[in-house]
């Protein structure tokens, strides 16, 4: 690692380094920030792991915006840089699957992962395609999480201008 790189030991840690650099990767990538090679220790599955955790708690906590770049790869970017990019992405076109998707979560607001799947009527693989083209054009983003009726923890979803912090007015 790059000695001008700070180690990463704590969430706080992760929290400053995000609003010092503006945006980062989540997963380990070649020439491009990233916070599971910053994290002070473990195994790689490890760091990735916790890379992953604290990057969703920024988000849930409202203190950095996490979105995917991609299906293998999230960037968790400041609220500085985020109305920066949120005004290009946000205007990109539509697929037929993302633009009825959007319109079910318009309609139902936040909902589980498997309401949302259950109320779209898609196949799960047009589903899931679809969460994350809108998620990778910020206009959905994960709000929350809710247990299923088998108890285990399941991911929620709103648009996004729901999900803001009121500081945005959006």
């Amino acid at each position: 690692m790059p000695e001008n790189l700070p180690i990463i030991e704590s969430i706080e840690d992760l929290e400053t380094f995000v609003n010092q650099v503006g945006a980062c990767l989540v997963y380990s990538a070649r020439e491009q920030q990233d916070i599971t090679s910053l994290l002070a220790s473990g195994s790689l599955v490890e760091r990735r792991q916790c890379a992953s955790h604290w990057a969703k708690e920024l988000h849930l906590a409202k203190k950095a915006f996490l979105y995917p770049l991609n299906s293998q790869q999230e960037a968790l970017v400041s609220w500085r840089n985020f109305t920066r990019a949120y005004p290009g992405q946000s205007n990109q076109s539509l697929n037929l699957d993302e633009d009825g998707l959007l319109g079910v979560i318009s309609r139902q607001g936040n909902g589980s992962l498997r309401a949302l799947l259950q109320a779209s009527g898609m196949p799960a693989g047009r589903f899931n395609a679809a969460l994350t083209g809108l998620q990778m054009k910020m206009l959905v983003t994960l709000s929350g999480s809710a247990t299923d009726e088998d108890g285990k923890p399941m991911d929620c979803f709103d648009l996004t201008d729901n999900w803001l912090p009121d500081e945005f007015g959006i």
